[in-house]
C-alpha cells in the first residue's frame, strides 16, 4: 500500500481533536517471539498517541495504539546504515526496522511526550472515538477534499463493517 493511501485509512481511527504531526515507514515488529511476523507500514505520532497501521502477512491489516502515558522507553538507533526505533509500551517490547521517512524529526516531537497524557485527559486516559465521531471526521476529510469519493466509500465500507 503507499504511504498516502495508508494514512487516508488511518484518519477515521483519529479522535475529533487529534491531528497527526509526522509519519515513518518501516517494517514493525512486536516482542522477540511472536506468530504475527513482521508488518510493513506507517508509525504515526498524532498530538495524543503513536499509532502503527500497516498490512501484515499473516493477519491483514492492522492497527497498534500506544499512548505516549503507557509507553516507558523510546529510542532513535542508527546501525549499518539503516534507521530503527525501538519503544516498551506496558512492558511490551516493540521495533520499528528499516525507518525511511523524517527520522529524525519523528524522534524530536516522539521523546517529550514519553510518560505524558494527551492534552487535556488525565494521566493514563485513552480516549477512544465513538463510531458517530469517527463517521462525522471521514465527511469532514471528504468535504475538505482530502480523501477522493472513492476513498471516501472504501473507508466507509472498512468502518461500518468493522
Amino acid at each position: 500500500m503507499d504511504e498516502q493511501q495508508l494514512l487516508a485509512d488511518l484518519t477515521p481511527h483519529l479522535m475529533p481533536d487529534e491531528r497527526v504531526d509526522t509519519h515513518v515507514r518501516g517494517s514493525y515488529l512486536v516482542g522477540i517471539f511472536t506468530n504475527t511476523g513482521p508488518r510493513k507500514g506507517i508509525l504515526v505520532a498524532t498530538t495524543h498517541r503513536m499509532l502503527f497501521y500497516g498490512q501484515s502477512v499473516l493477519n491483514g491489516q492492522t492497527l497498534d495504539v500506544h499512548a505516549y502515558a503507557t509507553m516507558g522507553a523510546f529510542e532513535a538507533l542508527s546501525q549499518i546504515g539503516t534507521r530503527h526505533f525501538k519503544w516498551l509500551t506496558a512492558g511490551r517490547r516493540y521495533h520499528l526496522r528499516y525507518a525511511s521517512g523524517n527520522v529524525d524529526h519523528f524522534a524530536r516531537v516522539v521523546h517529550p511526550r514519553v510518560g505524558q497524557a494527551p492534552p487535556g485527559a488525565a494521566a493514563g486516559a485513552v480516549a477512544v472515538p465513538t463510531l458517530d465521531q469517527q463517521i462525522a471526521n471521514l465527511v469532514g476529510l471528504r468535504d475538505r477534499g482530502a480523501l477522493s469519493a472513492d476513498q471516501y466509500e472504501a473507508a466507509l465500507a472498512r468502518l461500518i463493517g468493522s
